[in-house]
């Protein structure tokens, strides 16, 4: 969804946007899948930069590091930027307190045409965990026959199993 910046009224303007939004779903498919969506955005021209708030509701669709089962994790995502043209990053005046600004990340821009639906997608990315967990119980797959221990215990966990691991050799140490 591209924005063009310099249309974007002195006192401000309020953005929202849905699934059907193609322009925008388009950039978002690859990290929300067929979710629905509300994203939301307040742009304010601010000297030559310009103050963004926006936020997004939805679910990601991820798979679980340890079942391999998929799982839908909430969404529920807040940011603040602010806009600057690279040729005037260096002598930007910014209006506000220092306290404003606090949690607000800098993001220099080539031109006025903003793509805010590349914004959207960067944030869901960066909020989703690295290795994703369905839930902190989830005692995965067993390693040697592929049982998922969710959803019943194999044999595999007893006695032959641990023969077989690097370790074994230490159960005979005797340590004084």
């Amino acid at each position: 969804m591209i924005l063009r910046l310099n249309e974007i009224k002195s006192e401000g303007e309020d953005f929202e946007w849905t699934e059907t939004e193609t322009s925008l779903t388009d950039n978002l498919k690859d990290v929300l899948g067929s979710n629905s969506f509300v994203a939301t955005a307040h742009i304010m021209p601010s000297g030559s930069a310009y103050d963004v708030h926006g936020a997004i509701r939805s679910q990601c669709d991820l798979t679980c590091g340890r079942c391999l089962k998929s799982y839908k994790m909430p969404l529920d995502l807040k940011f603040h930027e602010i806009l600057l043209l690279s040729e005037t990053k260096n002598k930007t005046m910014i209006r506000g307190t220092p306290e404003d600004f606090e949690d607000v990340g800098a993001l220099h821009i080539k031109s006025l045409n903003f793509d805010i639906g590349e914004m959207y997608r960067e944030f869901i990315i960066l909020e989703q965990p690295p290795y994703p967990v369905c839930s902190e119980s989830c005692q995965g797959l067993c390693p040697k026959c592929g049982q998922d221990l969710n959803e019943k215990k194999c044999d595999c966990l007893g006695a032959g199993l641990a023969k077989d691991t690097v370790f074994s050799v230490l159960k005979n140490v005797k340590l004084n």
